[in-house]
């Protein structure tokens, strides 16, 4: 992947599922270079997960790798590693998006739309972010 790569724009349509997208492709990921290049693809709606990603050494991968299994085998990490790799398996933006779509019933794709229509998140350069002190649903 170039290093041009991260400021790709990934496109969503009303019924992108990019939240199953993402963790379909975080499984799939096998080795450190492999989770770079997946950071760097996913830096647009994931920069939580890209940061964390850019920090790691390529010795932290097998820890990463070991806690993503126990997790995906309903088997808690632990404290120190959900901590440490959290912001991987569950990105901000994404996990809120992913509630408002579960909330109404409506497709992941169209909640993220209907985000960016109400201002609750914008595009700035080639990342999105959600706007701090805007309201979910009843104040939250």
């Amino acid at each position: 992947m170039s290093d041009n790569a991260a400021h790709l724009v990934i496109k969503i349509t009303p019924y992108s599922d990019l939240a199953r997208q993402y963790t379909l492709g975080l499984g799939a990921v096998g080795t450190f270079d492999e989770l770079r290049e997946f950071g760097l693809f996913w830096s647009s709606l994931a920069p939580d997960a890209a940061e964390v990603i850019s920090r790691m050494k390529a010795g932290d991968f097998a820890e990463f790798r070991s806690g993503l299994d126990a997790e995906r085998r309903r088997n808690f990490a632990g404290l120190d590693w959900a901590a440490r790799y959290g912001a991987i398996i569950m990105p901000a933006l994404l996990v809120r998006v992913t509630m408002l779509a579960g909330l109404f019933g409506v497709p992941w794709g169209a909640a993220f739309i209907r985000c960016q229509q109400t201002g609750l998140i914008k595009r700035r350069g080639h990342v999105y972010e959600w706007q701090a002190g805007r309201a979910l649903v009843n104040g939250e």
